[in-house]
């Protein structure tokens, strides 16, 4: 089908993604690694981040025209607000009045966008499950 002629890009290895460090520069590194990885090669294919593999980023992953692509989470999203959200250019497309906080993930102009966790079945699926943690009650209350 074509689900199995879909490219499949591990956010480490093809999109330069950075695990398990939550230094300033690595948060900026990977938030522009996955911005820009999926505006460039996202559309029609599967981004993964891997299991067992941990990526910090910053809030503020920012796409623009991204169509029909699974995010296939198996590893863990860690997102930190930018102290001073300095590394974040001016964007009028990705201006939200009625919020100060920039979103975790903000889409423009896309269409046909997966999550997905580990397939059921899998060994372990307890301690395998994929996450996205946006900082919680820490931010939201």
């Amino acid at each position: 089908g074509a689900s199995t002629d879909r490219p499949v890009l591990l956010f480490d290895e093809q999109l330069g993604g950075i695990p398990f460090d939550s230094s300033d520069a690595t948060l900026r590194h990977n938030t522009l690694a996955l911005s820009q990885g999926l505006m460039r090669q996202g559309s029609g294919a599967t981004v993964q981040f891997p299991r067992n593999l941990t990526f910090s980023l910053y809030n503020g992953v920012r796409v623009f025209g991204l169509h029909d692509c699974i995010l296939q989470i198996d590893g863990q999203l860690r997102f930190r607000r930018d102290a001073n959200e300095s590394f974040l250019p001016h964007d009028p497309r990705f201006l939200n009045p009625h919020h100060h906080v920039p979103a975790c993930f903000s889409c423009r102009n896309c269409s046909d966008i997966t999550l997905r966790g580990p397939s059921p079945g899998s060994s372990n699926q307890q301690q395998e499950r994929g996450g996205i943690h946006g900082g919680g009650p820490e931010w939201w209350g």
